[in-house]
């Protein structure tokens, strides 16, 4: 959804993804500021609905990992590549042991530490996001009633990239991005963003 005071760039943005979704046949529908109170508990004035779904991070990576050693691919982990460099053939690896690998190419799946690495003489663009979450105590049944939440899960479309879900009957709270140009620990020591985040959930959910 928009957050609680949108401008029309993101009224507009939010048209235009419900417009891909529908282009490649996912149901989607643009829902008005009454039925996100009325019907979802969340404050905004345009958002769309659509299925959604959510996982567990370290349980798809298990399941990939079954699954290209069941195709036979080999992994060789904790093998440190040391450089990157483009050839004739694509692209070469070195290896901290020295080993060299030739590839047609290579997928750079390094999350937040992607703008550390260089590629030739470019370093790559994209910049670390830090987000922060906080989850209630459980909650009981009149509480979550009046918050008015229905549940799923729900996000906004703004700098702070908030969102929500209940599970176990917590209301589980993330966002307030911080954007880096490096990935570090630091920032999850911040408080202030955890602050800016508690002060966010109260906005939403009084």
């Amino acid at each position: 959804i928009t957050p609680i005071a949108p401008g029309n760039f993101q009224k507009n943005l939010l048209k235009w993804m419900a417009a891909q979704y529908e282009r490649v046949d996912l149901p989607c529908r643009i829902v008005a500021e009454a039925e996100l109170r009325d019907g979802f508990g969340y404050p905004g004035r345009i958002g769309i609905s659509m299925e959604a779904h959510t996982l567990h991070p370290y349980k798809l990576a298990r399941g990939l990992l079954q699954l290209v050693q069941r195709m036979g691919v080999r992994i060789y982990e904790s093998a440190r590549v040391s450089r990157i460099v483009p050839s004739e053939r694509g692209v070469e690896l070195f290896t901290k042991t020295g080993a060299r690998l030739f590839a047609r190419k290579v997928v750079l799946a390094t999350n937040a530490y992607t703008p550390q690495i260089k590629f030739g003489r470019r370093k790559l663009f994209p910049l670390p996001a830090y987000t922060y979450m906080l989850a209630t105590e459980p909650l009981d049944e009149a509480t979550l009633k009046r918050f008015g939440f229905r549940g799923g899960f729900t996000g906004e479309l703004n700098v702070d990239m908030y969102y929500v879900r209940v599970y176990k009957d917590r209301l589980l709270f993330g966002g307030g991005g911080i954007y880096s140009s490096k990935a570090d620990a630091a920032p999850h020591l911040e408080a202030a963003a955890y602050r800016k985040l508690h002060a966010g959930m109260l906005n939403r959910f009084p």
